[in-house]
């Protein structure tokens, strides 16, 4: 699967390029640091699965899916956040991302997962996020 990374931390950027390229059924096609880039990579290269970091300078990783997503409704986002919040991730479900996983928490293997779960069309929620999983399903609610 190709995957793209977004992130404008160099340091994380940089390192979840390495886990995924230690993947036999992942490719890293793209690599961006703000959502500007991130757009205009995902127009060309397609992506299978987007990661992008929530913390961006120029917009937050939400408004860079939803971006993205203007462009291709069918793109498949993984969020990684330090953000744990019912609301933060009720808003990036909203905005169409198909996986949330704290990146401070999780492991490389969880991250892997989210992205395959992704590709797969399914959604995945960081398992330290159960706690607050009825918070975020009584949003939908309203």
């Amino acid at each position: 699967m190709k995957v793209m990374v977004v992130s404008s931390n160099m340091w994380l950027r940089a390192g979840l390029v390495i886990v995924f390229e230690d993947q036999s059924d992942i490719e890293v096609v793209a690599a961006a640091g703000s959502t500007g880039e991130a757009v205009q990579l995902a127009r060309g290269c397609q992506p299978d699965v987007t990661v992008i970091d929530t913390s961006m300078p120029d917009l937050d990783g939400i408004e860079t899916t939803w971006q993205i997503r203007e462009e291709n409704w069918d793109a498949r986002i993984v969020m990684v956040s330090n953000h744990s919040t019912a609301e933060y991730v009720y808003k990036a479900l909203e905005a169409g991302a198909k996986g949330y996983v704290l990146i401070k928490e999780s492991d490389a293997g969880e991250i892997v997962a989210a992205v395959r779960s992704a590709n797969q069309g399914s959604c995945y929620l960081d398992r330290d996020l159960m706690e607050t999983l009825p918070d975020i399903l009584a949003m939908f609610a309203y």
